[in-house]
C-alpha cells in the first residue's frame, strides 16, 4: 500500500536546503535544551538520560 502525500508534505529522502537543514538542527537543539533542563532540574535526575540527551545534541 503506497501512501501519497500532500502539497504541504515532503518524503523522508527528499534533499533539504541547507537553511532548512539548520532550521531543523536549531529546533532539535532547543528541544533537547528543554529536556536536560527539565531533567537537571529534577532532585534525583537521571544522570544517564542527561549524558545521552546531550550525547544526541552533539552528534
Amino acid at each position: 500500500m503506497t501512501e501519497r502525500l500532500g502539497p504541504d508534505q515532503s518524503a523522508a529522502n527528499e534533499e533539504l536546503t541547507p537553511a532548512e537543514r539548520l532550521a531543523l538542527m536549531q529546533t532539535q537543539h532547543r528541544t533537547l535544551d528543554q529536556k536536560i533542563i527539565e531533567l537537571q532540574s529534577r532532585p534525583w535526575q537521571n544522570q544517564l538520560l542527561v549524558q545521552r540527551l546531550k550525547k544526541e545534541k552533539l552528534a
